[in-house]
């Protein structure tokens, strides 16, 4: 029951995500701003303005984000069935 790290990052060249693992024991938080995507296990890793967050969230147990670096497009889809180059 207790398999592996808490969050894979991984990159294709064109895309770049990441996969939190199964038992999601470390949740994994994320922030949109106009700018940047943040992703982090950590609360407070990053000095965010409120103001400045469009959208913030937690990945959950065994799903993921995916992010098209050319696009900046990002997809909550499981990474494993949304990487297509």
């Amino acid at each position: 029951p207790w398999d592996g790290p808490a969050l894979i990052t991984f990159s294709t060249g064109t895309k770049v995500g990441a996969r939190l693992d199964r038992n999601g024991f470390r949740p994994c938080r994320w922030a949109l701003t106009d700018d940047y995507f943040y992703l982090s296990s950590e609360a407070g890793s990053f000095e965010l303005n409120e103001e400045d967050i469009l959208q913030k969230g937690t990945l959950n147990a065994g799903t993921g984000v995916i992010m098209d670096i050319g696009t900046g497009e990002i997809s909550f889809k499981d990474p494993s069935e949304s990487i297509e180059n």
